[in-house]
């Protein structure tokens, strides 16, 4: 009986507390008169939300709202879903990259292209020529740039001619972040990455409003560029991007001129908070003069520009390229322990070159044009779990098809390629860290595996030796990396697909400290490569040829660091050096100067939301010989004369945010001082350059 009186309270309490505190709609609702009830039916025939239907019906019952002629806008009252940030990146749950550069990062820079935004941010030496699209790289730990890969929304991006991009064709305005992975982790998530493999992820907004970017720079020798952008969510859950680029020049040599065209869009659709799908086009028409550098054999002085005579005057490149993406991103668990991703994707390139009758390279090659198309196709999955937050595993693969014809300067290629990878993270404890793992892979008939691991200790973290020094500061922090990685690098069709696989290894120890006002990094790298590929210059037929071949050996052995501090509160100032030894079978090859260093340093003035900061900066350079870029098969050939060490550009710039905008202006080479990073491309001379980046309706 006690229970029976329990449950008869309960229900009485409960029809007590719905009829006395719930809304007047439930009521209405509950207790309509027939009448009354048909007043309703007419009222959600007019799609009313049921949590509006007691107002419209009081109105009705006051003689203010006519049911007849009325017609109500439906009123959404469910929120849209959020896209997923993860959404294209490497590693859905979270992990740290070696640098994460993200479009919030690069606001204050002047920039023109991608090659300029890694330059400033990786202590990595720049293979840049001698103008803005050129083919303009970098060699990071030692590495060339064909050991280094590029991926969007994790799949593979390069021109499947010579198993690298332009850096050039990449836009800039494009991408959300770039990840950079090294060491270890590059060689476990790519392929040919014991440079390091870096992910761009796609650009993300989410704005019910349309939102509207112009970014515009401009530089000497002609050079104009040009990026808009246009992003809003025109139905719910799902948005539409838009973003176009232009960039022209005519360049300081001879046949150093550029045409740059790119349109790309972003259809995104989040069918929950969990799930994220985007369809990606991305075409860049990208056209540029090949000019192979100062031909010093005819030329006494390679920094004057009017007289100086180039290696080849008539032999430039374009692509016609189109990069369909599509990425899905999932969420298995609402804790992001458990996620999914992958992307369908497919590229196709049609390539003009123009070249002068000198440069056939048989006696039966006698067009001045030569075309031909590429293209590849597949597909990447990706598994990862979190255990305990202890324990992070991924698996994953990726397989792909490739087509590319027999031309006089490639092989043929029609493969079928796949590779597969598991990835560990390892919390044994807070302050420490423990990843590795492996990659196989295949490639026109070659195979390969990779491995690696990294260990990274971080002694003041919470339990480490911070709690032991100091358990009431928090303001500094110390990372001790150390990196091993054992990998391969496939020949490419530019190089001949007969040759052998390069065999890597990679070493690494870095130490990083922060510290208020003081940032500070450091390290060391040592680079062994068994079976180098390495070109040489053949005459074949009358012709110069450049053939590659399989060496014995190459080491690399290198020093980097970097100090960023505060003074006086409003003065930054950023040293930073690197230093190298090079050999290529057990002779110096002096690839590389003994010693590059610089500073940059700017004082900031604040108001309010606006910044402004005026600055300088200024680099020397060491000895070196480097190795001449040869654009056709983009290859590069031992140089044996010595530039002596010397200055690089002083600059003097201007930084400014102005409430949204962003305006920089670069005086550069004010003293316009003669250097090159590649023999023999000159680097420019004294100019002007300025950009302005400004969000509309944001």
């Amino acid at each position: 009986m006690i229970i029976l009186k329990n449950k008869f309270i309960f229900r009485t309490i409960a029809f007590i507390f719905i009829t006395c505190f719930c809304n007047n709609s439930f009521y209405a609702l509950a207790q309509a008169s027939p009448e009354d009830k048909v007043i309703l039916d007419k009222l959600r025939k007019l799609n009313i939300p049921d949590d509006s239907l007691q107002i419209y019906f009081d109105k009705y019952k006051e003689g203010k709202f006519n049911l007849d002629t009325a017609k109500v806008e439906p009123t959404d009252t469910i929120p849209p879903n959020i896209p997923l940030k993860s959404h294209g990146k490497a590693f859905v749950i979270s992990n740290d990259s070696y640098k994460s550069i993200r479009k919030e990062d690069i606001q204050f820079q002047n920039y023109h292209s991608l090659f300029d935004i890694l330059k400033n941010n990786l202590p990595a030496f720049p293979l840049s020529l001698d103008g803005i699209g050129t083919y303009r790289h970098l060699s990071l730990f030692g590495s060339t740039p064909r050991d280094i890969s590029f991926k969007f929304n994790n799949r593979p991006y390069k021109d499947l001619e010579y198993g690298s991009i332009n850096l050039e064709q990449l836009p800039t305005e494009f991408m959300e972040q770039a990840e950079i992975f090294v060491g270890s982790d590059a060689v476990i998530l790519s392929d040919n990455s014991s440079g390091a493999s870096i992910n761009i992820q796609e650009i993300r907004y989410d704005t019910k409003k349309p939102y509207t970017r112009l970014w515009y720079s401009q530089a000497g020798y002609d050079f104009i560029s040009a990026d808009g952008i246009y992003s809003q969510n025109f139905v719910k859950n799902w948005n539409f991007t838009f973003g176009f680029r232009t960039m022209t020049a005519s360049g300081r040599y001879t046949n150093s001129w550029l045409q740059d065209w790119n349109v790309r869009t972003i259809l995104r659709w989040n069918p929950s908070n969990y799930t994220s799908i985007s369809l990606v086009e991305n075409y860049t028409n990208h056209g540029y003069g090949t000019n192979g550098g100062v031909d010093v054999n005819y030329t006494s002085e390679i920094y004057d520009n009017i007289y100086a005579r180039v290696k080849f005057e008539n032999l430039n490149e374009r692509v016609f390229r189109h990069d369909l993406t599509l990425t899905c991103t999932s969420l298995l668990d609402k804790d992001s322990t458990s996620t999914v991703s992958g992307s369908l994707f497919i590229s196709n390139s049609e390539w003009d070159n123009y070249r002068s009758s000198d440069l056939y390279v048989k006696a039966e090659d006698t067009v001045n044009i030569t075309t031909h198309n590429s293209h590849y196709m597949g597909a990447t999955a990706k598994y990862e779990q979190d255990f305990f937050n202890t324990f992070q595993l991924r698996v994953g693969g990726e397989v792909e098809y490739d087509v590319l014809p027999e031309t006089f300067y490639f092989d043929a290629l029609n493969d079928l390629s796949y590779s597969a990878f598991a990835y560990g993270l390892f919390k044994p404890v807070e302050n420490i860290r423990l990843s590795g793992g492996m990659r196989l892979s295949t490639f026109a008939g070659n195979t390969a595996l990779s491995t690696g691991a990294k260990l990274i200790f971080s002694p003041f973290t919470k339990g480490g030796l911070r709690g032991i020094i100091d358990s009431t500061s928090n303001s500094s922090s110390l990372d001790l990396i150390i990196d091993l990685s054992i990998s391969n690098r496939f020949p490419t069709p530019a190089e001949g697909l007969n040759l052998a696989n390069e065999k890597h290894f990679l070493g690494f120890a870095e130490c990083r400290y922060k510290t208020s006002p003081f940032n500070i990094s450091a390290g060391a790298f040592f680079r062994n490569v068994d079976n180098p590929i390495l070109t040489q210059a053949e005459i074949i037929d009358s012709h110069t040829v450049y053939q590659s071949y399989n060496g014995n050996k190459r080491t690399v052995l290198g020093l980097y660091a970097n100090l960023d501090f505060v003074v006086f509160e409003h003065i930054s100032i950023s040293l930073w050096g690197q230093g190298y030894l090079s050999r290529t079978n057990d002779s110096n090859d002096y690839r590389f100067p003994n010693f590059i260093c610089g500073i940059r340093t700017y004082y900031e003035i604040t108001a309010g939301r606006s910044i402004l900061r005026l600055g300088t900066s200024f680099g020397f350079m060491g000895e070196m010989q480097g190795e001449q870029y040869i654009p056709i098969g983009r290859k590069y050939i031992p140089n044996s004369t010595t530039s002596l060490a010397k200055p690089l550009s002083l600059d003097l710039f201007a930084e400014a945010r102005l409430g949204v905008a962003h305006v920089k202006i670069t005086y550069e080479n004010i003293l316009s001082k003669g250097y090159y990073y590649v023999p023999y491309y000159p680097q420019l001379d004294g100019n002007f350059r300025i950009s302005v980046s400004w969000p509309f309706l944001d």
